[in-house]
Parts: C-alpha cells; structure tokens; sequence
C-alpha cells in the first residue's frame, strides 16, 4: 500500500538550512528565493528550530505597523532566530512510512515533518502540501 512506503520516498532533501544567530532577513529572503515556507535552524550540525512563513508574516505585519523602515532591517533589529525559531520539533526517521507523517500533520498544525538519519543528522523535509499531491498521485 502507498501509505506503507517510506517516508524517503517524498521528502525533500535539498533542504535549505540556516544557522543559529543568523539575521532573521536571511531567513526571509530564504523563503522568498527558494519559494518554500519552512527553515530548519542547526546549531553547527544539530537540529535545534524551525522557522516558518507564518512566523515571519506575524512578525511582519507588527513591524510594518510599528516602524516606517523595511522589513529586513525592523526583522534583524527587534527579533533574533532564536526567539522566533520553534524548538518544539516534529521528526521522523527516514524509514518510517508514510502513513506516520499523515498522522502527525491531519491536525493541520504544524505544517512539516523535518526528516532525520539513524545518526540525527537532517536529511529532509515533508510538508502537508507534498502529502496531499502525493496521496492524491
């Protein structure tokens, strides 16, 4: 069955990763480039947060608000990646199916399963949207 197979099978891998005590406008322009919505946060080789779209929109919109300057500049100024990052972090190994991720993503919060190795190391990411057009493939 489809949902029995490996979650390697539908990860991302080319993850794009940024490191503790990195500004958070890189973060920002991360996502814009690469068109992705989430950044896993590595202190050296260890997975320690993520970051996502939503987090940098709320953080946005209060800057905006507040301050006559750009984002980029009231992001780097007000909030470091540590304090936004989550650290509370939703992980699968790489051979467990499927069917695991689906489990932990049908609430609809969070919205990524970071994917890692035997050894802990980061080797991918699977989002609800690669779920849903994977399950309907």
């Amino acid at each position: 069955m489809k949902h029995e197979e490996p979650i390697r099978m539908l990860m991302t891998e080319d993850v794009k990763t940024v490191q503790v005590g990195e500004p958070m406008s890189k973060v920002r322009r991360l996502m814009m480039i690469g068109g992705f919505h989430h950044v896993p946060v590595l202190d050296g080789t260890e997975l320690v947060g993520i970051v996502s779209t939503r987090d940098l929109m709320r953080l946005s919109y209060a800057l905006v608000e507040k301050n006559g300057d750009g984002v980029d500049a009231a992001l780097d100024r007000q909030y470091s990646l540590e304090k936004v990052m989550e650290k509370d972090l939703i992980t699968l190994r790489m051979d467990e199916p499927i069917h695991a991720a689906v489990n932990l993503l049908a609430d609809g919060c969070p919205h990524s399963v970071l994917i890692l190795n035997k050894d802990d190391a980061l080797v991918g990411i699977v989002t609800n949207i690669d779920l849903l057009e994977y399950l309907f493939d």
